[in-house]
């Protein structure tokens, strides 16, 4: 994996030269397509002249730092660089240690789920795997994962959703549902703790939760996908053929 190379593709994609346009054609950048968060910083640090690894925010850490690592953590699952690789794939345009130990904790599921584990322990597993320079967000996202474990046998997600955001109030409630940490990783983290009988249903259960779906049910489908090596393609437990 070649952050560098990472870099100059996103530039490509995304940047001024890119099909989505100019930055200064509108003030969010939004003219032609949208850009998230960190993919704005990133494409602003690229007009300003940064270095190709100095571009990502160091304020964002939403739920792209979990889609960033499902094909590292595919590549690189059971090898000492797992963590490494992850991390610079992350701060491309996360540069912060809040997206990175979001998207490592991920990774650690992720691994779990390839290397044969079954998905409860898989979660469960996770955040002892994290660095120990993580400091207190390992300590951060163990309680968080924890937390999941513990209501695995739950299987009402909105009764889950509802937990997760029992402190926020009013229309923040709605937040339980977003793509921010905590709740980014929780809910799907939960759902795959839960052993879904196939593909279809966590799936399923995942878009049904509401919010943002989008990469929760993408990092659902590839611990998914990992775990029901016998489920393949169709079939009862696999990936619906019609999808």
């Amino acid at each position: 994996f070649d952050p560098v190379l990472m870099a100059r593709r996103y530039e490509a994609t995304f940047g001024p030269s890119s099909e989505y346009g100019s930055l200064a054609d509108n003030a969010k950048g939004q003219n032609k397509g949208w850009r998230n968060g960190s993919v704005l910083d990133f494409v602003r640090g690229a007009a300003e002249g940064k270095p190709e690894l100095a571009r990502g925010s160091a304020t964002d850490f939403q739920s792209d730092a979990v889609t960033k690592i499902i094909p590292i953590t595919c590549v690189y699952a059971g090898r000492p660089e797992l963590m490494e690789m992850c991390e610079a794939a992350i701060r491309v345009t996360q540069n912060n240690d809040k997206a990175v130990a979001l998207g490592c904790s991920a990774a650690r599921i992720l691994e779990g789920c390839i290397l044969g584990k079954s998905c409860e322990v898989s979660v469960l597993d996770s955040t002892a795997c994290l660095p120990h320079s993580f400091g207190s967000l390992r300590e951060e996202f163990t309680g968080i994962l924890t937390e999941v474990y513990s209501m695995r046998k739950e299987r009402d997600i909105e009764v889950v959703v509802a937990d997760f955001g029992q402190d926020l109030e009013g229309p923040k409630k709605a937040m339980a549902r977003s793509c921010m940490p905590p709740y980014c990783l929780q809910v799907p983290s939960y759902i795959v703790a839960t052993d879904p009988p196939s593909y279809a249903a966590a799936v399923r259960k995942s878009i049904m939760a509401g919010g943002d779906s989008a990469p929760r049910s993408a990092f659902v489908g590839a611990c998914m996908g990992a775990t029901m090596v016998g489920g393949g393609i169709g079939g009862d437990d696999g990936v619906p053929l019609s999808w």
